[in-house]
């Protein structure tokens, strides 16, 4: 099934010793497109500190009552090495991460594929270019940083990305959703295939996409309110595959 970060922002974690907390960011890699970390609540589960949480440390969600379970207790979590707010999450942090919590180099091998009958297929197709800020040594990007990020079409700005879409078997980013706006107020909703993007500058903090505002104006909309069938899917695969 396919979930909005947006909406998954704030469900409430619960260590095994029941300390509980709550989500406030997802970090994923900009490589293979996949969740990694979920960032929890300081003021919850430990005071200042910045608490990311290896996705592979959570029970299997429970997505009806909003709820994770994680694999740690928080005496664990607190002797967990400190990486600090607005800071970007290094590779040498991950490394010292993975070895307290004694987790392989995961990032190192491609992910498993739980969803053998994924939609769209794996592997999913990446932007073309990735335009990274100057001497910065990560390969992860914040959902609440990308968020807010204007998108250009060929022929001028289209709107900002509000939303990133994942598929729940695997955690792979599939979608970003862009919010058109016309003065400063929302007009439509539409979702971009990650594969459609043909650059994503960090630096600049913006995304480019090969299509014009009027091939944007026709690409099926999207309702938040309303869950993402596999119908809807085939009908925007298909409209960027023929446009």
């Amino acid at each position: 099934m396919k979930r909005s970060l947006e909406k998954l922002l704030g469900f409430k974690l619960a260590t095994k010793d029941g300390t509980k907390g709550k989500v406030q960011d997802f970090l994923f890699d900009e490589e293979r497109w996949i969740v990694r970390y979920l960032e929890a609540d300081q003021g919850k589960i430990l005071m200042n500190k910045k608490i990311l949480i290896p996705r592979l440390m959570l029970d299997e969600p429970e997505w009806d009552k909003e709820h994770f379970k994680i694999h740690l207790t928080k005496e664990e979590l607190k002797k967990c090495p400190s990486t600090k707010e607005n800071e970007p999450v290094s590779r040498k942090y991950e490394e010292e991460l993975g070895k307290h919590l004694q987790l392989s180099n995961y990032w190192a091998v491609a992910p498993p594929i739980t969803a053998t009958t994924a939609y769209p297929p794996r592997p999913i197709l990446v932007p073309d270019e990735q335009v990274k800020e100057d001497d910065i040594d990560t390969n992860l990007r914040s959902f609440e940083e990308v968020k807010g990020y204007k998108v250009n079409a060929s022929d001028g700005v289209y709107g900002e990305v509000s939303d990133i879409i994942i598929d729940d078997e695997d955690w792979q980013v599939v979608y970003f959703v862009i919010d058109k706006k016309d003065d400063g107020k929302s007009n439509r909703r539409i979702m971009l295939p990650i594969g459609n993007i043909k650059k994503i500058s960090y630096k600049d903090q913006e995304f480019t996409v090969n299509l014009d505002t009027a091939g944007l104006n026709r690409v099926p909309e999207y309702n938040p309110v309303k869950p993402i069938d596999i119908n809807l899917e085939k009908e925007i695969v298909t409209f960027y595959e023929s446009y």
